[in-house]
This record gives structure tokens, C-alpha cells and sequence, in this order.
């Protein structure tokens, strides 16, 4: 028979075991996947060096409370680091090991250390907790602190419930974790709001043996409220003033649609636990069976289940609700991540009971049973967790896709992004030093998307732009049936690359993809969303070939020394411009088979002063500061095939100021125009 402090020995080696598994899957690869929205908001404010008290101050967002962007800024300045894909999200992946080791002690104080091993054993792993302790996100400090705040709260409750005065320590720590738990995210206040409400339900009903202690524990419930509430007040003043407003406007149409929040319920549970596919609902059902038996066959763990399923089902139904009333239907499973601890003693419970159930049938100990029964829930595990590590987005994979743009296509193309916030969000933290990834016009919301006739000015954006690339991110409103599938890219471009987030595909099959994408049968062929990023582009001789298709005479190329830009954040105009610094090429290919007069001619402004742009020696001509003109040249002779036009400003070097080009103009010249211009006024371009 093994002594009391043997047992304390291997369940403290069991217990670092677990913790040094959970480590490594939260800290493998941790800087492998790409940043997404919100996240790329808080590495941008790392690599700024923004005081954490600053953004305490003026917090970025409305509807989100800072603490997570404190913890990270604070973390970069105690320990004097740079900001780094790794360092940004060590913070939420050592939360995450936190919320595991938390998960340990609040298994011990609901039934002892063996349900706490069995717990962590399944958190080490977790799928979903894996994905929020790997992102730089609030998620990851919304499970440690609740964890933490169920720990301490679970102290109150079990006092209560044998009608035992609360030691002061529990009261403490739950306030004191409890502020930090809403301070996480605002999904956290119903969950800590909840265990407000049915703490005060055990002190009216149970109380204390000495009836006295009751007004106490009542104050002391008060005291805590009023404390939390103070601290945030600020956030919800916020929050009322200016989140909620704007999110009745923005999703009214969701206003009282209870299939979003049932939605969000359904996928709850297998999200967090083993996923959608059928081994993984046959694993689930199983695991809920062996809780059910249980609570029919064991007296004595009955009134715990009972105690910690009511617990639950008060935090739900509250969270629940206030996502259908006050967040006017707008609800997701991640919204559920207060609950996180719950589902994972859950979990736990249910191994320990099928592993009893096994034990009574086979006459085997308790403890192997429950033991053989966890060995496979944990292999089980071990997939996603893998795939979770070698995601290379969420979902999009933005590294992959800059990758494969630098390694396809020729410096300075421009490519069209077909959402319009990525090119200056997610695409600006992950540039390309080759590239330029750009937008038409504005495509979100859906009003947008149709006023702007957005398909049109792609299409339009190809024809100014015939070596232009066109990167499919998200196939913008395929699945609207007023709008359908564009498959035009596809007839196009001759060239078409796939940038596949592979394990974000695994995940999403097996139903435990936290970001997900979207799967889509058009046709009989399979599209994805996201997780599958199309890019589409034409070489220069595939560009000639469609021109010739067309029926088109000429055709225009910009040489590599060109940039490209949008003036849109500073003056609000959607016009694409092509920037030329000391000297620019530019290609004018005629595609028949004879030589042939153009009107050519240069529509452009410069900025910061007055720019002198020459062709050769005896043309030239200065376009004036932000102010939009064209240079007429008159008639050119082109010859078949290519001819080039070199531009040059040979004053580059005294004021650097750029030209900014909106459109080359090349008109066939009519036959009239050409009776009517002696020979010697004729300007001949470039040679081929």
C-alpha cells in the first residue's frame, strides 16, 4: 500500500509531466502562423513601443477591454525585448500553461488531485485552448482567469453547500481574480455575474449553521459587486456610449435571430472538446454516458454533479441571453471561453466515469480503468494539436501568400486584393518588398460591394494593369444568391496558384478549426474560404496573347522601376497612380503587323514641387505640384511588336520629387491626323 507522501510524489511528477507537455504544444512553432485582424493590431503597438498605460488610457477599442494589450507591452518593457512573432504571443501561451496548471486545482477542490490530473491531462491538449493560447488575443487570459475565478469560487459554494462559514482567503481571491476575469472581455461579466447570482441563491437558502452569519456573508457578497463594479465602470461607460450603439445599428438584421445563437450553442461543446466528424461525436456521447451512469450509480459524486452542473447551466443561460438581447444576436462559441474550466472538469468527469464503469463490469481497479479510458482520449488529441502548432494562419496564411507572390510574379506588379481592408491592414504587417498589393474601390458591406459595381472596376484594374496579379482571399459574396460565384479569374489568367493553410484544413474537417474558413460546392467543384488562397496572374506574352484576343491594337507595360500607390488614406480617392522617381519605362506594344500612328500622351501631377519629365533631348514637360495635367505629344509612329519610351527627370537628384501617373495615352491616330501632320512633326518612339 503506497504511503501518503508517495501518492503526493507521483502526482507531483505526474502533474509537471502535464505541465511540460502543455508547455511545448503552446510553445512549439509559436511564431510560425501569421498574425490576423485584430492580433496584427496589438504586434503593430509591440513594434511601436506604445506605453501600456497609454493604451489603458485610450483604449483602441470600444468593445474590448486592454488588459491584454497591457500584459504584452508591459511584458516587452519589464523584460526590455524586441517585438517579434514569438515574443508578441509568449504572453497568452505562459496564460494558457497557467490556465492548465488552474485547471489541476480546480479538479482537486471539486473531488481531489486524481479528477485534477485527469483535467489538466485533457486541457494540456485541448484543441481549442490551444488555439487561444497560441493567438495574441484576449481569449487566452479570458480561460486563466476564469479558471482561476472558479477556483476560489468553487471554495465558496462547497462551504455553503455543507453550511460551513467561507474562509476570508476564497473571498479574496475571488475578488481579486474576478476583477481580472472582466477585465479579460465582456463576455467574462455575465460569467463572473453569474456566480454573483447564485452565490447570493446558497446564502439565502443554505447559509451558515448560525443564521447571523447570513447578513455578513450578504455584505460581503455586496462589498465584492460594488468593488468589481468600480473597476468597471469606466469599460462599460465605454461599452454603452459607444459599442452598443453601433453594434444595434450594424447587426440588426441579427436582432432577435435566434438560429445565430442556437448556432453558436451547437457548435459550443464540440469546439471545445473533440469536434464535429463521427468519431468525435461517437467519442463524445460515450464520455457523456460514462457522466450520466454515474450519476445514477454513485450516490455520492451525485450532489457534486448536480452542485457543478446547476453552476454551469446559471453562467450559460446568462451569457446566453445577453449575447440574444443586449448583443442583439450576434454570438459565436469563442464567446463561451469564460466557460472553458467548466468543460474541461466536465470532461474529466466523464473519463472518471466511464473509467468506473469499466472498473465495476472487468473488476479492475478504478484508477487503470480511468487510466485506459484517458490514454485514448489523449491520442485522440494528439492530431489536432499538431495540426494547431503547424497552422500557418487564422486562417489566412499570410506568410505563404507574400511568399508566393515574391516567387511568381516580377517586381512591381500590382496585385488586387478582392477584400479591400487587407492591402492596408493584414498585407501592410506582412509586405513585400516586390509587390504592391492594392484594391479597387471599397466592397464591404454588401451595399458597398453592389453601389460600387465592384467585378466591374476589377475587370477594369486588369485592362490598365495587364500584368497586374489578382489574389483571391475570401471569394467575396459567393454564397449570396443575389450576387453568386465570380469564376471569371479563372478564364482569365493563365496562371493560377494555390497557397493552402494544410493544417487549418485538417482542423476544419475534423470541426475544431477556432478561426474557420468556408467550404463551398460550386458546381461540383470544392472552394474554400480563407483557408485556401487563389492567386491568378498573366505573364507579359500571356497579357499580349488576350490583348490580341480582344481585338485590341495596343497594349501598355510599365517598366520595374515604377512603384504604385492609392492617395485614398489622405485625400479619400480610389485612383490607382504609378510613381516614377528618377526614370521610368514605358512599353508600347503594337500588336499588328504593321506600323502604326498613336496619339500618345502622359495624364499625371507631381508631389512636393514641380517635376521635369524628358523623352530624349527635345522633349519635355513640367507637371505641376497636386495638380492633375496631361502631356500631349502629339502623333508617334510605333512599330510592330514593342517599343519603349524612356522618361527621365535629371533633376531627381536636386529635389526628389515623384510623379505620379494616372493613366499613359494611346489613341489610334484617324486618317485625317495624319494627312493633316507633315512627316517632320511626326515623333518616332523608342527602338523594340
Amino acid at each position: 500500500m503506497k504511503s501518503s507522501g508517495s501518492r503526493v510524489t507521483s502526482t507531483a511528477w505526474l502533474l509537471a509531466a502535464i505541465i511540460i507537455v502543455a508547455a511545448v504544444a503552446r510553445l512549439a512553432f509559436l511564431d510560425l502562423s501569421a498574425f490576423r485582424a485584430d492580433s496584427i493590431d496589438l504586434y503593430r503597438q509591440a513594434l511601436s513601443k506604445t506605453p501600456a498605460l497609454e493604451i489603458w488610457k485610450n483604449p483602441p477599442w470600444s468593445n474590448q477591454i486592454p488588459l491584454a494589450e497591457v500584459i504584452t507591452l508591459g511584458f516587452h518593457h519589464l523584460l526590455g525585448i524586441e517585438a517579434t512573432h514569438f515574443t508578441v504571443r509568449l504572453p497568452f501561451a505562459l496564460m494558457g500553461i497557467l490556465a492548465v496548471l488552474g485547471v489541476y486545482f480546480l479538479g482537486r477542490r471539486v473531488q481531489g488531485p486524481e479528477l485534477g490530473l485527469v483535467a489538466s491531462s485533457i486541457a494540456a491538449l485541448n484543441t481549442f485552448h490551444l488555439h487561444v493560447s497560441r493567438e495574441a488575443y484576449h481569449y487566452s487570459g479570458v480561460t486563466l482567469f476564469s479558471t482561476l475565478t472558479l477556483v476560489a469560487f468553487w471554495g465558496l459554494l462547497s462551504s455553503l453547500d455543507k453550511r460551513r462559514n467561507p474562509p476570508l482567503r476564497d473571498w479574496i481571491l475571488w475578488l481579486v481574480f474576478g476583477v481580472l476575469q472582466c477585465h479579460t472581455h465582456m463576455s467574462a461579466w455575465m460569467s463572473f455575474g453569474g456566480q454573483g447570482l447564485f452565490l447570493g441563491y446558497m446564502i439565502l437558502r443554505k447559509g451558515t449553521e448560525d443564521p447571523r452569519d447570513r447578513k455578513r456573508l450578504l455584505i460581503y457578497l455586496v462589498v465584492v459587486a460594488a468593488i468589481v463594479f468600480a473597476f468597471l465602470l469606466p469599460h462599460m461607460k465605454r461599452a454603452f456610449a459607444e459599442y452598443l450603439p453601433t453594434a444595434a445599428k450594424k447587426y440588426s438584421d441579427q436582432a432577435g435571430n435566434w438560429s445565430v445563437i442556437l448556432k453558436a450553442i451547437v457548435q459550443f461543446i464540440p469546439a471545445y472538446t473533440f469536434g464535429t466528424w463521427w468519431l468525435a461525436l461517437v467519442l463524445e456521447a460515450v464520455l457523456v454516458a460514462g457522466v450520466v451512469w454515474v450519476f445514477f450509480a454513485k450516490q455520492e459524486e451525485r450532489h457534486t454533479i448536480r452542485l457543478f452542473g446547476t453552476l454551469f447551466a446559471v453562467e450559460f443561460v446568462i451569457l446566453t441571453l445577453t449575447m440574444a438581447i443586449i448583443g442583439k444576436g450576434r454570438a459565436n462559441f469563442n464567446y463561451f471561453s469564460s466557460l472553458w474550466p467548466f468543460v474541461m472538469l466536465f470532461m474529466a468527469l466523464c473519463v472518471k466515469g466511464v473509467g468506473h464503469f469499466i472498473s465495476q463490469r472487468f473488476r479492475l481497479k478504478e484508477g487503470f480503468a480511468v487510466t485506459l479510458v484517458l490514454l485514448p482520449v489523449i491520442a485522440y488529441s494528439i492530431p489536432p494539436a499538431w495540426w494547431t502548432a503547424r497552422s500557418t494562419g487564422k486562417p489566412k496564411p499570410y506568410k505563404e501568400i507574400v511568399k508566393a507572390c515574391d516567387e511568381h510574379l516580377p517586381a512591381g506588379t500590382p496585385v488586387l486584393v478582392d477584400r479591400w481592408f487587407e492591402p492596408w491592414n493584414e498585407l501592410r504587417v506582412y509586405n513585400s518588398s516586390r509587390v504592391f498589393f492594392t484594391f479597387t474601390v471599397p466592397d464591404e458591406p454588401l451595399e458597398a460591394y453592389v453601389k460600387n459595381q465592384w467585378r466591374k472596376t476589377a475587370k477594369e484594374f486588369f485592362r490598365n494593369n495587364p500584368t497586374g496579379a489578382y489574389l483571391e482571399l475570401r471569394k467575396t459574396n459567393w454564397q449570396n444568391p443575389d450576387i453568386g460565384p465570380w469564376l471569371w479569374p479563372r478564364e482569365y489568367f493563365k496562371n493560377h496558384v494555390q497557397i493552402i493553410n494544410q493544417a487549418g484544413i485538417h482542423l476544419q474537417n475534423w470541426g475544431l478549426n477556432f478561426r474557420p474558413g468556408t467550404k463551398m460546392n460550386i458546381n461540383g467543384e470544392i472552394y474554400w474560404n480563407n483557408l485556401v488562397v487563389d492567386l491568378f496572374y498573366n505573364t507579359r506574352e500571356d497579357s499580349i496573347e488576350q490583348a490580341r484576343k480582344e481585338g485590341r491594337p495596343f497594349i501598355v507595360f510599365y517598366g520595374p522601376e515604377w512603384h504604385y500607390t492609392k492617395l485614398w488614406p489622405q485625400i479619400q480617392d480610389f485612383r490607382d497612380w504609378r510613381v516614377m522617381e528618377e526614370r521610368g519605362t514605358i512599353e508600347l506594344f503594337n500588336l499588328q503587323d504593321k506600323p502604326a500612328y498613336v496619339r500618345f500622351g502622359l495624364r499625371g501631377m507631381a508631389i512636393q514641387g514641380r517635376k521635369k519629365v524628358q523623352i530624349g533631348d527635345q522633349l519635355s514637360h513640367s507637371f505641376p505640384d497636386r495638380e492633375l495635367s496631361d502631356w500631349m505629344i502629339g502623333l508617334t509612329e510605333i512599330s510592330p511588336g514593342s517599343n519603349r519610351l524612356q522618361l527621365e527627370d535629371k533633376l531627381w537628384s536636386l529635389g526628389r520629387v515623384p510623379l505620379l501617373l494616372e493613366q499613359v495615352i494611346v489613341e489610334p491616330a484617324t486618317e485625317e491626323d495624319i494627312r493633316q501632320i507633315p512627316d517632320s512633326t511626326a515623333v518616332e518612339a523608342g527602338g523594340r
